[in-house]
């Protein structure tokens, strides 16, 4: 009983404190918000699990739980056209760096690969593994990983690698990307530790330990050489990419984050439980501003030259204009920092 008290007592003093202090941080309405339409037989949207944006900006793909595909083009991505499903939620989409391809993976084990020539239709189905959470191109669309429910990572390229090598120690693998120096994997998921690896040869050249519990997904932050990850522990991971090592982190209290997207060279978006998206300076380690809308969680965050756009368990996708972001920045890079081994942990958002 006393522990249950001294714990309420707790709760009510942080929420008091980042009430207090919360007014620094600008507030930022969604620009705008849609739903997609339900498909036959269904009278309600999906919850919105997966997101992509196309190089050229003009497509927008999006799933959900109702396991089908759909693009969205035109004017406010307005228009909508479902291109096929899956037999289970969908937890992944990516295009490929020329917008020829559409890949789409999730629960049933499937990668699906979309044809722009063949008018987004009859995919190629690649089938046989376990529940997939994501499937990335690397930079060059010449590769493509997809990691799931299993050690396994599934590397697509010309080159064969043993199978046997190219597996993780870490199960329940959820986000997989390729750097923009060395073209070098990195994978992440249960255990909480990155690992990076080398597709050429399967070896693994380094594996760190950066969050408590479940990483959710990462990002990278192109023109620094970072990437950032999120995790269930509320921690947002900056790591070198060439020194494969973190250089700090940034725990947002009392929230799951699920979801980042890269802003620019110094800004990452992060989402979670709490509904809210924050945008965090990966110099500083300060949050800088909120972006509020949802009534769900944040599932899903893609950005693009244009915009950031979410999706949630709300079942909408909001957009936000990255100019109406990035104006009025209220926390610079620190001058002079280098990348280096020290920590900064923001306690609460100021």
């Amino acid at each position: 009983m006393v522990f249950r008290f001294a714990f309420i007592l707790l709760s009510l003093a942080m929420a008091c404190f980042e009430l207090a202090n919360c007014h620094a941080i600008e507030t930022i309405p969604n620009n705008l918000s849609i739903r997609l339409e339900p498909v036959a037989g269904r009278d309600y949207p999906p919850v919105v699990t997966a997101l992509a944006i196309s190089p050229g900006g003009e497509l927008l793909a999006a799933a959900g739980d109702d396991h089908a595909i759909r693009l969205l083009s035109g004017e406010n991505f307005s228009k909508q056209q479902i291109i096929g499903q899956h037999t289970d939620w969908v937890r992944s989409l990516d295009f490929a760096p020329d917008g020829s391809m559409l890949l789409s993976a999730g629960n049933d084990g499937r990668i699906q690969v979309w044809q722009r020539e063949s008018n987004w239709e009859n995919p190629r189905d690649i089938g046989g593994g376990p529940a997939l959470a994501c499937v990335r191109f690397n930079d060059d669309g010449k590769r493509i990983a997809a990691v799931g429910f299993d050690p396994q990572i599934f590397l697509m390229q010309s080159k064969t690698i043993p199978a046997a090598k190219l597996t993780c120690k870490c199960r329940d693998l959820r986000t997989a990307l390729f750097t923009d120096v060395d073209d070098i994997l990195a994978v992440g998921g249960r255990s909480g530790e990155m690992h990076f690896i080398d597709p050429d040869t399967g070896e693994t050249l380094a594996a760190i330990s950066l969050h408590v519990g479940r990483l959710r997904d990462s990002t990278l932050v192109r023109g620094a050489n970072m990437i950032v990850s999120v995790g269930e522990d509320g921690r947002c991971a900056i790591v070198d990419t060439v020194q494969m090592k973190m250089l700090r982190e940034v725990t947002i209290p009392g929230c799951k984050l699920l979801s980042v997207a890269a802003i620019d060279s110094q800004h990452v978006a992060v989402g979670g439980s709490d509904n809210l998206i924050r945008v965090l300076n990966v110099n500083s380690g300060e949050v800088t501003k909120k972006l509020t809308g949802h009534q769900g969680t944040v599932a899903v965050l893609k950005a693009n030259v244009e915009h950031l756009i979410s999706g949630s368990y709300d079942t909408s996708i909001r957009f936000w204009r990255l100019s109406q972001i990035q104006q009025h920045e209220t926390v610079a890079g620190i001058p002079g920092m280098e990348s280096t081994d020290t920590t900064s942990t923001l306690a609460t958002e100021r």
